[in-house]
């Protein structure tokens, strides 16, 4: 899209609020138009969309799907160099917990990202500035807009410099992270059977859901987790039974 058209979907005053902020977060050299891109969600495109046709394509998706095919090279290359003796099952998940959304996300509020992304009136109202997966997915396309203005090493030492903290703590997060995994693997290793999680109950409005998930192991229910997400719940009902076994355990002996 010619950088003319492009100049008319955000106003003077939204290019210098993300001026600011780039020039906070180490991004003022990413070509300013693709760094807006990347923070302008499709709700808003799709606002733009109805003053002009150009607006319609001017959003962050194909930023984001760039954005996460270079994160995960970069992440992955670190903890193979940063860790020679972890295995590649436990790289896999390692990898799989620092790249997940809310991970992500996480890291999204670290960079004020809820400040400028650009979101229609109806994301907005319902709480789109800090929903994770907004926060996630603008994150994947900033660095997708940082890899094709600055090319693949800035992005590498980009990335790098905001992760620093989760790559240092990668061994203690592979004793405490995917509980789910590590449920599923004893399990399947014990039994043969299959861990299910049941939502048993949703609290809160639809952009601030509270979900109650029960954790099921042959059709027994064995213990319950309460999160933001239906994951984050699932995470707590599969460390919840799995600290309920090591203690019974630890008591036997």
């Amino acid at each position: 899209m010619p950088a003319f058209f492009i100049s008319m979907l955000y106003t003077k005053q939204e290019k210098k609020k993300i001026q600011e902020w780039a020039k906070k977060n180490n991004l003022d050299h990413v070509q300013i138009n693709l760094l807006i891109q990347a923070l302008t969600h499709k709700s808003k495109a799709n606002e733009l969309a109805l003053h002009t046709q150009q607006g319609k394509h001017f959003h962050n998706e194909r930023l984001e799907f760039l954005g996460d095919a270079i994160l995960g090279s970069v992440i992955a290359a670190a903890l193979y160099q940063q860790n020679p003796n972890i295995d590649e099952g436990k790289l896999t998940r390692l990898k799989a917990h620092l790249i997940r959304e809310q991970t992500l996300a996480k890291l999204g509020k670290q960079l004020g990202l809820s400040k400028v992304l650009r979101l229609g009136k109806g994301e907005a109202k319902i709480g789109g500035a800090t929903r994770d997966s907004n926060l996630a997915n603008a994150v994947e396309a900033i660095i997708g807009a940082l890899y094709l203005s600055q090319g693949f090493e800035k992005t590498r030492k980009w990335i790098l410099a905001l992760w620093q903290k989760d790559l240092e703590q990668a061994e203690e997060s592979i004793r405490d992270f995917d509980y789910k995994s590590r449920l599923q693997e004893i399990l399947m290793r014990k039994r043969k059977v299959l861990p299910k999680y049941k939502v048993q109950e949703t609290i809160g409005p639809e952009h601030d859901k509270t979900f109650v998930v029960g954790l099921f192991i042959q059709g027994k229910k064995v213990s319950e987790g309460i999160g933001k997400s239906r994951q984050k719940a699932e995470e707590e009902a599969a460390k919840k039974y799995l600290d309920t076994v090591s203690r019974r355990n630890a008591e036997k002996q």
